[in-house]
């Protein structure tokens, strides 16, 4: 029985009432797999030119068509994307054969880009102008999805992390009010391509996906120049982390005919994509070197300027590849 009126903060009910709330509540579905569910607003980040608005337009259409690249299909939606990034020739030259023969798109995905020669009242700020005219298109189409590209573009200052939680703010408020379900990309500081991808690698402030409901990135691989990995950083509210650092999706860029798009290839670890740290394998290298010698912790740590456990660290990481060969 529910306790509470509408001018009281909290809804006081028994545990099983809950529970039986809760049986009648449907399940929202996946998106995008275990990385986007219905209803919950996510963060895709990664470097300059690394492929998030390749994989974005790839999840948007995939929605629209009711197909599945890289997960299971879901019921055909509508979409909105709010492209502040590419211009509709780049988008021709990615999704044709040298601008013929040019992909179909589902009636069901709308673009949006803002028009040049538009301009914002003189009472009113940007983002929150920017923020109604959001709302407008998506009430006219009827989309129940967003895609947001990018973040950046929202931002004064890109070093100032407050400009940016202040538009994830907005966005969440205008997800709640609509019943909206949202995808916003971000980008990366240049970030060391030899260490795993984090939540920190988020430009202006890693507090961003405090905002939101989930979290994923994508990486470069070490396999080649059109290898990518895709990483869960922080699991959503209807899964668990699936996709962590020892089970990454391993995709390969391709355009074998008129759109250009990431190929499921399998899972494997992100260690097996990141770049060897070449100073770090000359260190390696002299501290087994000097090891098989019979040097003594103290000399080799002075000789490689780290401590006495991270020699030892190195050692028995070694004695183990020694003993268990791949």
């Amino acid at each position: 029985m529910n306790q509470a009126g509408k001018e009281e903060f909290f809804t006081i009910q028994p545990m099983n009432d809950w529970i039986e709330i809760a049986k009648n509540t449907i399940a929202p579905d996946k998106l995008f797999g275990d990385l986007w569910h219905e209803s919950e607003m996510v963060i895709l980040f990664a470097s300059s030119g690394v492929g998030k608005t390749l994989l974005a337009y790839q999840i948007a259409n995939d929605l629209t068509k009711g197909t599945g690249s890289i997960f299971p299909a879901t019921l055909p939606q509508i979409v909105v994307y709010i492209d502040l990034e590419l211009s509709a020739k780049q988008i021709e030259a990615r999704y044709s054969n040298k601008f013929t023969n040019h992909y179909q798109w589902s009636p069901n995905f709308y673009r949006v880009e803002i028009n040049p020669d538009s301009e914002i009242p003189d009472n009113e700020k940007f983002d929150e102008f920017l923020m109604k005219q959001i709302e407008i298109t998506l009430l006219k189409v009827g989309a129940k999805i967003l895609i947001v590209d990018n973040i950046t573009y929202f931002r004064d200052d890109q070093e100032k992390a407050k400009d940016a939680l202040k538009m994830m703010k907005q966005l969440k408020a205008l997800k709640n009010k609509l019943g909206l379900s949202i995808l916003i990309l971000a980008h990366t500081p240049k970030r060391d391509a030899t260490k795993p991808i984090t939540r920190n690698d988020i430009s202006g402030s890693a507090m961003i996906i405090n905002f939101t409901d989930s979290a994923f990135a994508i990486g470069e691989s070490s396999l080649g120049n059109d290898f990518r990995y895709i990483k869960q950083i922080k699991p959503g509210r209807f899964s668990s982390t699936v996709y962590d650092s020892e089970h990454i999706i391993n995709c390969q860029i391709s355009n074998p005919d008129n759109f250009t798009k990431f190929d499921f290839i399998g899972y494997g670890s992100e260690a097996q994509n990141l770049k060897v740290n070449e100073d770090l394998t000359f260190r390696n290298d002299k501290i087994q070197t000097m090891t098989k010698q019979g040097a003594s912790l103290r000399n080799i740590a002075e000789a490689t300027n780290i401590t006495h456990t991270q020699v030892r660290n190195i050692q028995k990481r070694y004695e183990k590849e020694i003993s268990f060969p791949i």
